[in-house]
């Protein structure tokens, strides 16, 4: 019986996902190293333990913890939220299977973690929208196009014939909407259609120097301090210099205007050791780029929309900003999160880059 047990503790033991075992009372009695890592405690930290503790964030999770012990059955939850008590939250699927040993008493908890599912799913929708988005605006482009031209020509016509300064005004501001609706349409194509440009090393220090100076007017306004914690021995990253201004200099202006006054922006450079599963090329090497501001943070449902064109949580923004920067970093083979802060109020923006081929 010993050794069926040793067997059956190795067995679990080995699985990749999260398993706690819990008495009648609610107290763990044994932990795998899976659920370990999930939770963020050791075995012996948790062992007899009230599993409530564990779960004080998580009161969806525990409600069905409790219903499982009390009603005798098996609980399943394929969308559930686990909020460790550190802060953040993992989205998880749930099983709860109730123990009934003799005069032993229990319940078996099974956590998956699904970031990795979640991450993927989002990155497919993303995707989806945008090249749904590519096909429209390229149909629409030529149709727009064509008679704005039409409208400014005759628009400016009317301004060199006409004496009337009325009328001169009324074709100047047509022939100025005429150029804010192909700025517009320009800016739709580039959503999905970043360009072709040429890659190579790119240091991107200065480029983050650039950006930081094109926004010292802003900063300055709002009394906004800046920490940067780079890795001067980072090498370049693949990419072009003009494009990779343009992802670092909407991150970072988004998370200036987030910032209350008196707020800080925070730009740190390291390898990426933890590569996300979005990335199919596992033969690249990449640096993350993170920048942190002091902001409200994210909602659940803004972060859903993030990068969808025309979404924007801002009173007088577009929308495509974000779309546009999530495109320019697929077109340099990188992956781009943004979310919330752990432990503190604010949003952080993960962007990952390729620097070098594995030899």
């Amino acid at each position: 019986m010993k050794n069926r047990s040793k067997r059956f503790e190795s067995i679990l033991s080995s699985f990749t996902d999260a398993v706690i075992i819990i008495d009648a009372d609610g107290k763990v009695e044994w932990v795998n190293s899976s659920a370990q890592e999930l939770i963020s405690l050791s075995h012996s930290h948790m062992a007899g333990a009230d599993i409530q503790t564990i779960f004080k964030r998580s009161p969806s999770i525990m409600k069905t913890v409790n219903q499982s012990l009390s009603d005798g059955v098996v609980f399943t939850d394929h969308d559930a939220l686990y909020h460790p008590n550190d802060g953040g939250e993992t989205p998880v699927g749930v099983s709860i299977r109730p123990m009934d040993e003799g005069e032993g008493r229990g319940a078996v908890i099974v956590l998956r973690d699904l970031t990795s599912l979640k991450s993927l799913e989002k990155f497919m929708a993303v995707n989806e929208k945008m090249g749904e988005l590519s096909a429209l605006a390229a149909g629409m482009a030529h149709e727009i196009k064509n008679p704005l031209g039409g409208i400014r020509g005759a628009a400016q016509l009317i301004n060199i014939e006409t004496a009337d300064t009325s009328q001169k005004e009324l074709s100047e501001l047509i022939v100025s909407e005429v150029d804010r609706i192909n700025r517009l349409v320009v800016d739709l194509l580039a959503v999905n259609q970043p360009g072709d440009f040429t890659k190579e090393p790119v240091n991107i220090y200065p480029i983050l120097d650039d950006c930081l100076r094109l926004l010292k007017a802003s900063m300055e306004k709002k009394k906004i301090a800046v920490e940067r914690y780079f890795d001067p021995s980072l090498p370049g990253v693949i990419g072009s210099a003009d494009k990779l201004r343009q992802i670092f200099l909407n991150i970072i202006k988004n998370g200036v205007e987030a910032c209350d006054e008196g707020g800080e922006i925070t730009l740190s450079t390291q390898l990426a050791w933890d590569i996300p599963h979005t990335i199919k090329d596992k033969n690249r090497r990449y640096i993350l780029i993170e920048v942190k501001d002091q902001g409200g943070g994210i909602d659940d449902e803004a972060r859903k929309r993030l990068f969808t064109p025309y979404f924007s949580s801002k009173k007088s923004g577009v929308g495509l900003g974000l779309s546009i920067t999530m495109g320019l970093v697929q077109a340099h083979d990188g992956y781009l999160d943004i979310g919330n802060r752990k432990n503190t109020k604010g949003a952080v923006a993960q962007i990952f880059l390729p620097y070098k081929i594995k030899t």
